[in-house]
């Protein structure tokens, strides 16, 4: 099998349009002991609470100010939304990324929780 590495990819059509790829993303349980379902550069998911987490990164990023974007699925079919963005009381870093869950019913948030289906995509 042949392995090819590269730094940049460019569009050929465009004159330059740079593509970018995730350096890290999870599909973990976060309910009760956390386990990773699927993974691209994650080692382990840390459980800091209701929730909260810790993305631990096998290779670190360029940066430690990466754009964090996922999703985290209805708890037991409840009629809320959950939603996943970046926990600011976690220190940026290189190697771990600090994320949180919340439920959202309309305009309104709600407070943190444990969802059985979290998605995380970190871009740096």
């Amino acid at each position: 099998m042949s392995t090819l590495k590269v730094n940049t990819l460019e569009e050929a059509t465009s004159g330059g349009a740079t593509y970018f790829t995730a350096k890290a993303w999870a599909n973990f349980n976060g309910i009760g002991t956390v386990s990773i379902l699927a993974d691209g550069n994650v080692s382990s998911i840390t459980d800091r609470g209701v929730g909260f987490y810790t993305a631990n990164l096998s290779n670190t990023t360029p940066t430690s100010n990466q754009s964090v974007t996922g999703g985290a699925n209805n708890a037991y079919n409840v009629a809320y939304l959950g939603v996943l963005c970046r926990d600011d009381d976690v220190a940026k870093s290189t190697g771990s990324v600090g994320i949180t869950t919340a439920k959202i019913n309309g305009s309104a948030s709600g407070p943190q929780y444990d969802a059985p289906d979290i998605s995380v995509v970190v871009m740096a």
